[in-house]
């Protein structure tokens, strides 16, 4: 699942690069009618990539800028009509200023800002095979616990999930009814549903990928 996604949003990050520099871009998540998420950003441009390095560094004096700035702190606009998780950082629904933070030692963060208080969480940057994308480029689809949001930028990309309240996994769980006074699975079915154990394990891919029926993702490039 996860190198699917990946496969999926690579190529679409290749189709949205040919836009002309520092485009504008939203992209989100709709459940039925409702417009559950919404990221609207600055796809700012990699160029030579040396603030980038600056801040894998811990370059702190780089780092101060970048992160209270809206070209980068602040490059993007988070909206959800629903409580969600970003990566382990919950958020109410409403509308924030969203981008990433690096601190000294190098490390990155997703930045959701509540006031005037920036809450994190953390990311990984792993190095893509593909060539370099030449602007940062954010994407949202399923991901391997429900769904997730997708960063790339130059030579890296990042996967941040994403808990939504009837999204992915949420979607397949419900609360079960109490079974009524006396009522038991008998024997037999407790035996036909081993045997077909293992005929479901061979389809749970597709079974999760059903999971996302209702739902639907959107993504628009161009200037605002």
């Amino acid at each position: 699942m996860r190198k699917a996604l990946f496969s999926v949003l690579v190529a679409g990050a290749f189709i949205s690069a040919g836009f002309a520099e520092d485009p504008k871009y939203c992209v989100g998540i709709e459940l039925g009618e409702d417009h559950v998420l919404h990221v609207s950003y600055d796809a700012r441009p990699v160029a030579k990539g040396e603030t980038f390095e600056k801040l894998r560094k811990g370059d702190k004096a780089t780092a101060d800028g970048f992160n209270k700035s809206n070209r980068f702190g602040k490059l993007g606009t988070l909206k959800t009509s629903k409580d969600i998780k970003v990566g382990d950082l919950e958020v109410k629904a409403g509308e924030y200023p969203c981008g990433f933070n690096a601190d000294e030692k190098g490390a990155f963060s997703f930045v959701v800002w509540m006031g005037e208080e920036a809450k994190k969480t953390p990311i990984t940057l792993e190095k893509h095979e593909a060539a370099t994308i030449p602007n940062l480029t954010l994407m949202v689809g399923p991901g391997e616990k429900g769904a997730a949001l997708m960063a790339l930028y130059g030579s890296y990309y990042s996967i941040i999930p994403l808990t939504i309240p009837g999204v992915g996994e949420e979607a397949k769980t419900s609360e079960a009814a109490p079974p009524k006074e006396g009522e038991k699975v008998a024997a037999a079915e407790e035996e036909k549903k081993a045997e077909e154990g293992q005929a479901a394990e061979a389809t749970s891919e597709e079974e999760e990928d059903d999971s996302w029926d209702d739902v639907t993702t959107h993504s628009f490039s161009g200037r605002r």
